[in-house]
């Protein structure tokens, strides 16, 4: 195994991902997708050490195998195995190790160069209070009239555009469940101001702020308690997928958003 302790998995897509595999298809796929995290990327097409690790004959394994291709779930390369969202997340993950390292390597280095400037003017004032002469303080200058500190001017503000391998944190995370939002629609979210920013060639100076605004967008009416007069209250999953095969059942504008948003998640897979 690998020195990875863990990575990141959100149950909500797993669930919506796989909701036509049956119990025993689930439970495969939940271990492949483990194996290629501990693994670090794709893993070798071996029915036998695959069988070994789900607890199956290798003609189980193999009508399993068959099924989760169908639908989309795994991958075959050249003699691999392997899942798109897993590949994703991954890249992410070292792109952003990758960042950290170069982020922490230029503070240490602009430390050491402060560290040096400083010891090198302590020793300059030194050498000069031994040879210094006295001086008489000039006198104050007159201040003119309608000047302004330089302090109180107003300050232009830095923009700049959006990393490009920006990602939201768990504050951003907090502060969306905060607000009534998965962390599903938190994710999609965040794609969205990355292509909007991207294609606009928009420069911010706060891109926490401009996200938490995209969220806040996002945010629905809490769903605990009766709904006000006026508002309908948020399907369940079944009041969702009754509405999806009945064309005659009539949706609201909220309902035909979740229809919409449930039969992407789905058609997503593990997404």
């Amino acid at each position: 195994m690998s020195a990875r302790p863990w990575y990141r998995r959100f149950g909500s897509d797993f669930i919506a991902g796989t909701l036509g595999l049956t119990l025993e298809e689930k439970g495969a796929y939940s271990l492949i997708l483990d194996l290629i995290y501990d693994h670090g990327g794709p893993i070798a097409d071996d029915p036998r050490y695959i069988a070994g690790v789900c607890g199956c004959s290798v003609r189980k394994w193999t009508t399993i195998r068959t099924a989760l291709i169908h639908a989309g779930k795994i991958v075959l390369g050249e003699g691999t195995i392997s899942n798109s969202r897993a590949e994703f997340e991954l890249e992410t993950d070292a792109k952003t190790a990758r960042k950290l390292a170069e982020n922490g390597a230029k503070g240490g280095n602009k430390r050491a160069e402060n560290q040096a400037g400083r010891n090198e003017n302590n020793n300059l004032d030194e050498a000069g209070l031994k040879h210094r002469a006295p001086v008489q303080n000039p006198e104050p200058e007159k201040k003119k009239e309608g000047a302004t500190h330089p302090s109180k001017r107003a300050r232009k503000t830095h923009l700049t555009s959006l990393p490009d391998d920006w990602q939201p944190d768990e504050a951003d995370f907090d502060y969306g469940a905060g607000i009534g939002l998965t962390r599903r629609q938190i994710a999609d979210r965040a794609e969205d101001m990355r292509l909007w920013a991207r294609s606009k060639g928009e420069r911010k100076a706060d891109w926490r702020a401009t996200f938490r605004g995209f969220l806040r967008r996002t945010a629905k009416p809490s769903s605990t308690g009766p709904p006000r007069r006026g508002q309908q209250s948020k399907p369940t999953w079944k009041d969702i997928f009754d509405g999806a095969d009945n064309p005659k059942a009539e949706t609201s504008n909220e309902q035909r958003y979740d229809l919409d948003l449930t039969a992407e998640v789905v058609t997503r897979g593990n997404a």
